[in-house]
């Protein structure tokens, strides 16, 4: 039986295709392929790997240490749970190693880029477990020697710091804006914000990613609200110019808070959370 990846053959084609002549791609892929060829169910191709580590990296990125801290310490769990709803009728144990793939490649990527992430890198081998955390420390090492140690520690330490550089972004797009921008041009399908409501869209879209309905990839609520709203108008309306949450929601001349629109979608965000509870 032939086992599942996260992602199909073509979208694994697509990022290898793309990315395969990137350092860290290069550096995973040894350990994925030694994994894959002893699995029977599930594992992770390259490009699964590459995907959720530059995930994962774009995040910590954007979110305070404190936070960094809370994202990893239920990460071996909610990750399981995440990897679950993606496929189906596999072995358990194999997700959970994948899983740990994930941790571990996190790992490599956080010890190279500085002594401030090593607490991290401990609150991941902890949940990894012993002997997991030394088998796939061996497979990894064989990746990295693979590539120069010196290049990709330089390139992964720099990354790190980097307001320009978004992988994850460009996966996004390259295994989903693609097809998104097809429908679109088909003029059925065309969508735009009608005259004057775009401020109220807003809205909607702040109080339904308040409101626990949507959430990021580890189930969790997504914290870089204002991003996601932009990336929702841009390719979903068409919308060019950048909106800011502060000038939108909350208007300058919007003297009375009960009239304002950051609480019309605080309230929204609540009959939301109400109206779900419901339908428990």
């Amino acid at each position: 039986m032939e086992i599942q990846h996260l992602l199909n053959k073509q979208r694994c084609k697509d990022v290898e295709e793309s990315y395969g002549i990137n350092i860290v791609y290069q550096a995973f892929r040894s350990p994925c392929l030694a994994v894959a060829n002893e699995a029977k169910t599930f594992a992770l191709h390259p490009a699964d790997l590459f995907y959720q580590c530059m995930w994962s990296i774009d995040y910590l990125k954007q979110i305070s240490y404190e936070e960094k801290e809370e994202y990893f310490n239920d990460f071996l769990e909610s990750t399981i749970k995440h990897f679950k709803k993606e496929v189906k009728n596999v072995d358990e144990d194999e997700i959970a190693l994948a899983v740990c793939m994930v941790m571990q490649a996190l790992a490599e990527w956080l010890i190279r880029s500085g002594n401030e992430f090593l607490p991290l890198v401990k609150i991941l081998k902890e949940q990894m477990g012993t002997s997991v955390s030394l088998k796939l420390n061996t497979l990894f090492q064989h990746g990295l020697q693979c590539v120069k140690e010196k290049e990709i520690a330089d390139y992964m330490a720099a990354y790190m710091t980097s307001e320009d550089d978004w992988i994850s972004e460009e996966l996004e797009y390259l295994l989903y804006g693609m097809e998104f921008d097809e429908l679109c041009r088909d003029p059925e399908h065309s969508l735009h914000i009608a005259d004057g409501k775009k401020r109220s869209v807003v809205v909607a879209l702040k109080a339904i990613l308040e409101s626990d309905w949507v959430v990021d990839v580890n189930g969790k609520r997504p914290k870089n609200i204002e991003k996601i709203i932009n990336e929702i108008l841009q390719s979903t309306f068409s919308e060019k110019k950048k909106t800011y949450l502060s000038q939108t929601v909350i208007p300058s001349n919007d003297n009375d808070p009960q009239k304002s629109m950051n609480h019309i979608a605080k309230e929204l965000s609540k009959i939301i959370k109400s109206f779900a509870t419901e339908k428990k």
